[in-house]
């Protein structure tokens, strides 16, 4: 909740929704700023959680695009571009963030993280750069192709451990391809939590 405190004056006094699972609810829940989804809030239920959000803003925000930001991310005081210029960053892409592929990544971060036994290794393909999931957006377009592809095709995130990469294989499979951006330093956040 920290984090939404910080982000809300900075950001157009757009206060950031936190989005939890929990696997007892029967059906989603909004109090306040907090969304509750009826999905497990496990790090591997991080995947299926994050594309039934993107389905729910898809169905409810016609247009509207989103910012993902992990609850670990700190902002970094005095490091934000000029707010006015903020839109037109948004503008120039339909998918944004700090790109990873194939051999960067580390097929073993989750190792220590999951709470079922996960495979040693990450052993789905790399089928195209996507943005590392600390901070990354999605345009309106972006979050409508990929909430359909997801309903489209569910069995897609089978025993995927990443939604970062979930997202990216999606909306690669929709033509939509990563626009590297260096999101972090834009908004003046910090998401080196991420690397640790």
């Amino acid at each position: 909740m920290k984090l939404q405190r910080d982000l809300t004056p900075r950001y157009f006094s757009i206060t950031p929704i936190v989005v939890r699972g929990d696997k007892a609810a029967t059906e989603e829940r909004f109090d306040g700023n907090v969304l509750t989804l009826a999905i497990d809030d496990t790090y591997e239920g991080v995947p299926l959680k994050m594309m039934e959000l993107f389905v729910t803003i898809a169905a409810l925000q016609d247009g509207c695009g989103i910012l993902k930001i992990d609850d670990d991310t700190r902002v970094a005081p005095n490091a934000m571009m000029e707010p006015s210029q903020i839109p037109l960053l948004f503008g120039m892409a339909d998918y944004m963030g700090v790109a990873v592929q194939g051999p960067m990544h580390d097929r073993m971060w989750h190792a220590g993280k999951c709470t079922q036994p996960a495979p040693d290794a990450y052993g789905k393909p790399m089928r195209a750069a996507w943005a590392r999931g600390a901070l990354y957006a999605l345009s309106g377009t972006a979050l409508q192709r990929l909430a359909q592809y997801y309903m489209r095709f569910p069995g897609l995130l089978e025993g995927e451990t990443y939604e970062d990469k979930a997202v990216g294989d999606f909306l690669h499979a929709c033509d939509i391809p990563i626009t590297p951006s260096p999101l972090e330093a834009a908004l003046g956040l910090n998401t080196s939590e991420q690397d640790r």
